[in-house]
């Protein structure tokens, strides 16, 4: 009876600090990420984009 004792007591104290050194581990943290877009990747392709799409809308033979 005391070993079984025993060894329960040391899996319990075992495993409330293998639980508790990981609470470190474990946070959340924000990172930034950076994800670039049209106008920074091409800027001469994004300026013809922004041209033609000006143009489509003046256009009235499309869906307004």
């Amino acid at each position: 009876m005391k070993n079984k004792f025993k060894i329960a007591t040391l899996l319990f104290f075992a495993t409330s600090f293998t639980l508790g050194a990981c609470s470190d581990w474990t946070d959340i943290e924000g990172i930034d990420i950076k994800q670039p877009n049209i106008q920074e990747q091409n800027p001469e392709l994004y300026t013809k984009y922004l041209e033609n799409l000006c143009e489509y809308k003046k256009n009235q033979e499309h869906k307004l």
